[in-house]
């Protein structure tokens, strides 16, 4: 199939670019340019990104902000070193050096490793149209998705506490895997020990990353230890619905789910499935 390709140099020429169904933007294109020769997609024309000043990472008033086209493999950096384990377990060296964290967000389920960590530090986006420039969180933008004429520009959150952070995912192999279940989690203590705030986001149950709300309530309030982890992953299986794909049957992954996010919540370090 033909399609035209357009290099935009700026912002503007990408939002210009754009002709809604007809066209598609591109980054690091692992993800479009596999549904082209797939023949999922047929797009008219590719607008790539590469040249639009969307890379690049930077720091604001305590805040990280992304540009959606970064490379994965840039985000190796000391000032991100908490998502050294989401890095490690998202594909193979050469996809990290063109996949980007913009794109990673459109990852269909079970993959879409960001999505889940970004999810879970309540992340919000910036985004470009022809009706000016947003900003949504992304907990909204799986909900209700962009506009055919939009694009996501940025992603912005506060780097985590330090020991707060938790991530940890289910795989069939050590490597270059999608998730049977990921979890990434935010866990605020008191000086008693009891959790103060939490935030818990989980990939490999829906259709797209999702917050546990369930797992949440139940932890909030609470000592964490074994058996506040073990209740919180046993209502979180109960509640969310899962599914079925080559990698997993939405019954294995149930089962799967409570074990994963007691180890994650506890900082237990097993990433592989026997």
């Amino acid at each position: 199939m033909a399609f035209a390709v357009h290099r935009p140099e700026s912002m503007e020429a990408v939002i210009a670019a754009l002709d809604g169904t007809a066209s598609v933007a591109v980054s690091g294109g692992t993800l479009a340019i596999r549904a082209i020769n797939e023949g999922k997609s047929f797009p008219l024309a590719i607008v790539s990104l590469r040249r639009a000043g969307l890379a690049g990472i930077a720091q604001d008033d305590g805040m990280i902000e992304i540009g959606a086209a970064t490379p994965i493999a840039e985000l190796v950096r000391p000032d991100l070193a908490f998502l050294d384990g989401v890095i490690a377990s998202f594909g193979a060296p050469a996809v990290r050096n063109m996949a980007t964290l913009g794109g990673n967000l459109f990852a269909p389920q079970p993959y879409g490793d960001f999505g889940v960590a970004l999810l879970a530090l309540d992340a919000s986006l910036a985004i470009a149209g022809p009706s000016g420039k947003r900003r949504l969180p992304l907990s909204k933008f799986y909900e209700t998705g962009l506009a055919s004429n939009e694009i996501v520009t940025g992603i912005r959150f506060a780097p985590p506490a330090p020991g707060t952070w938790r991530w940890l995912k289910a795989t069939r192999r050590a490597l270059n895997s999608a998730a049977v279940i990921a979890v990434a989690a935010i866990i605020e203590t008191d000086r008693s020990g009891t959790i103060s705030a939490v935030r818990i986001a989980l990939g490999g149950v829906d259709s797209h990353p999702v917050r546990s709300p369930v797992a949440e309530a139940g932890l909030l309030g609470q000592v964490l230890d074994s058996a506040s982890a073990t209740k919180a992953g046993e209502a979180a299986a109960t509640f969310h619905p899962c599914f079925t794909d080559t990698y997993a049957s939405a019954w294995y992954r149930r089962r799967v789910l409570p074990v994963f996010m007691r180890r994650a919540l506890l900082g237990t370090p097993l990433e592989t499935m026997p």
